[in-house]
């Protein structure tokens, strides 16, 4: 009986432990302050500040919210983790076509792997068009703090 109590306090212990972890890793976020208005999933977000969170740490296939500073702005979009060779330094990467700029990855300095978004729609489209002139995108980073 005294073992299968401690077996119960002990379990009990883990899972806090464990959900205390995971409310940690839940609340880290990176900012950056990105100087052009750009779209993700087809959302546009004015040009300013911006914190980037990991909304479910635990998933393969991470949500991340992206949301400004001043709060009129937020949207969530669902990444996936991208095996890379360690990241030089942290920094968001854009796909921008003419003057048109659309989220793709959040890289973390040190990190075996980054997050990616899927490209939207209006991305597909527009990346088409200028295809179809010979002219190519251009991937543009902006650095996190």
């Amino acid at each position: 009986m005294k073992k299968q109590m401690l077996i119960v306090v002990a379990l009990l212990t883990l899972i806090g432990m464990t959900a205390a972890a995971a409310q940690a890793q839940s609340s880290a976020s990176v900012r950056a302050t990105i100087p052009f208005e750009f779209k993700v999933a087809d959302k546009i977000m004015p040009a300013g500040e911006y914190v980037i969170r990991e909304v479910n740490p635990s998933s393969d296939a991470v949500t991340l919210q992206i949301a400004s500073r001043r709060g009129d702005a937020s949207v969530m979009v669902r990444t996936t983790a991208i095996q890379t060779n360690g990241a030089q330094r942290s920094a968001l990467g854009f796909n921008r076509y003419g003057n048109h700029y659309f989220f793709s990855t959040v890289a973390i300095e040190g990190l075996a792997y980054s997050w990616q978004a899927p490209r939207s729609r209006g991305e597909r489209g527009v990346a088409r068009e200028l295809a179809m002139l010979k002219t190519q995108g251009e991937a543009v980073t902006v650095a996190l703090r």
